[in-house]
């Protein structure tokens, strides 16, 4: 018994044809709402968001966010956190307490306590501790937050780095770039609102610590390369000449 329906051997143009009205009508509903003529109004900062988002609880005062994520970076203890504890016994072998059932990546059992040796001075009314490495960021003292309170037991780079990232030791959550385009929005349709600047190469774990995770892909952070195009697949590959280009384009808008 054939069990396929007429309904069922609707062709690609007919489907088209026959939910035209509907998918206009879809489109025509997103533009309004994102040009504040249906749904909910724009936030009050002038930043977009995405229809289907419920504003915040609160009003945003800020507009933009830059996160600087140091992979590989001078250690903490050579910078901002002194640990006159450690100095206290530089030399001595690595304590039972420290070390009885934990692991760690590079060091042993035996390994040899040793402190920085640069040295430390407060700065600002707050008395935030820097380097001598830091004299000019050390005079902003007053600006900044400091906190020096966060830990993990994460020892190995790609982990760490998705942790720091993400807030997370797997792969497939949103990078803090993210959660801060979904809870600002962002001033442009056109344009990316979350842009990712990486030095050299890039960082373990690649694109999971600035993905869009568990959100709408309109949250991934958009990667600009220093060399060659700025964003991938701007240029046409290897073969296909303007003019070849412009005869794909002609026949798609004809057909």
């Amino acid at each position: 018994m054939d069990h396929v329906t007429p309904e069922l051997l609707l062709s690609r143009r007919h489907f088209m044809t026959s939910s035209a009205s509907g998918l206009g009508a879809l489109a025509l509903a997103s533009l309004l709402a994102e040009d504040g003529r249906a749904g909910s109004p724009p936030p009050s900062n002038g930043l977009t968001t995405a229809p289907s988002l419920s504003p915040p609880h609160h009003p945003a005062t800020a507009k933009a966010g830059i996160f600087v994520f140091l992979a590989g970076g001078p250690s903490q203890v050579d910078l901002w956190d002194p640990k006159p504890l450690l100095a206290k016994h530089e030399g001595e072998t690595l304590p039972d307490s420290v070390v009885k059932g934990r692991r760690f990546a590079f060091i042993g059992q035996k390994a040899k306590l040793k402190a920085s040796p640069y040295r430390f001075r407060k700065h600002g009314r707050c008395g935030m501790d820097f380097s001598e490495h830091l004299p000019h960021l050390a005079t902003c003292a007053g600006d900044l937050t400091m906190i020096r309170s966060m830990r993990t037991d994460t020892f190995n780079h790609l982990p760490g780095h998705l942790l720091m990232n993400t807030g997370s030791l797997r792969f497939g959550n949103p990078g803090v770039g993210a959660w801060v385009l979904y809870g600002l929005g962002s001033e442009s349709s056109n344009l990316p609102g979350y842009v990712v600047l990486t030095s050299a190469g890039t960082v373990r774990g690649g694109g999971a610590n600035w993905s869009n995770g568990f959100l709408p892909p309109r949250f991934q952070g958009v990667r600009l390369n220093n060399q060659g195009d700025p964003v991938l697949n701007l240029s046409s590959p290897p073969g296909v000449t303007p003019a070849v280009q412009r005869t794909s384009l002609d026949a798609l808008e004809h057909s």
